[in-house]
């Protein structure tokens, strides 16, 4: 396995860790692998740990190459930088995807929380005028093929106006109530499918955001797949002993760690696998 950091901003503020496969085995090329980019929460103040490394194992065991994308946050998240961050990563793989065995057109990013803010970012507005010619990206090189979204909001009434949410620390992207955070609005024909995923009783970010942006990709008939369950918190990532090592809710009888298979023959499905 190559497990490397890789830079994306020259600082190394913004870097990527990685988890590839070989290439090789027995002296045989293995078949490319899809990709997985993984963007942790943390409300744009910090990156969960919980939503990076597991995240990245669990899905390297499913066959995936997995990336763990640590973007701009606190005063650096204002907006553009989280969505230059993800279409640099994604290009950054695209077009290192021979050396790594990576199938360039199966490449999903993955975000929990705020995570799925720039994942949803990333699907929504990777199209916008002039930031691919201002990255020096080809058009089209920083398009996500899907995007797998995690406990994640579709407007920032979320964070700001609903008094019955709990408000955490925010970092300058929420803070500034950036109209780019309101996803929803963005949904087009350029959106690839979507898997979206969400506990009901989440209290950071409420039920109803899911089933809008679910709802949105509903009315252009755009892919799409969502689960809601019933039980479970926010920020339950994949649930197993990898994130939720000594959790008290590891041994309850919920379903919500059944995404994570739910999500994998999606991908599969998606990416005629």
């Amino acid at each position: 396995m190559l497990h490397k950091t890789i830079n994306i901003t020259t600082d190394g503020r913004v870097n990527m860790q990685t988890y590839i496969h070989d290439t090789h085995e027995g002296g045989f090329q293995i078949p490319k692998r899809p990709v997985i980019i993984v963007l942790p929460g943390g409300a744009y103040y910090r990156l969960s740990p919980a939503d990076g490394e597991p995240v990245a194992l669990t899905f390297l065991k499913e066959g995936f190459n997995t990336f763990v994308l640590n973007y701009s946050i606190k005063e650096y998240s204002e907006f553009p930088n989280p969505l230059e961050d993800v279409s640099k990563a994604i290009w950054e793989i695209r077009k290192n995807a021979e050396e790594w065995g990576i199938d360039p057109d199966a490449i999903t990013v993955m975000g929990f929380s705020a995570g799925s803010g720039v994942a949803n970012m990333a699907a929504t507005q990777w199209n916008t005028p002039g930031l691919a010619e201002r990255l020096g990206i080809p058009e089209g090189g920083n398009k996500p093929n899907a995007a797998v979204i995690g406990y994640g909001a579709s407007d920032t009434r979320t964070y700001m106006d609903d008094d019955d949410v709990y408000k955490p620390n925010l970092g300058k992207i929420a803070l500034d109530r950036a109209p780019e955070l309101d996803v929803v609005n963005y949904v087009g024909a350029h959106t690839p499918p979507l898997f979206i995923w969400h506990n009901r009783n989440d209290r950071l970010v409420p039920a109803d955001q899911p089933l809008r942006m679910a709802q949105e990709m509903q009315r252009q008939n755009l892919q799409y797949e969502l689960h809601v369950f019933q039980l479970g918190r926010h920020g339950m990532s994949v649930f197993n002993n990898l994130s939720s090592y000594n959790d008290k809710d590891i041994n309850q009888k919920m379903n919500v760690d059944l995404w994570v298979q739910m999500c994998t023959n999606w991908l599969y499905n998606l990416f005629n696998i």
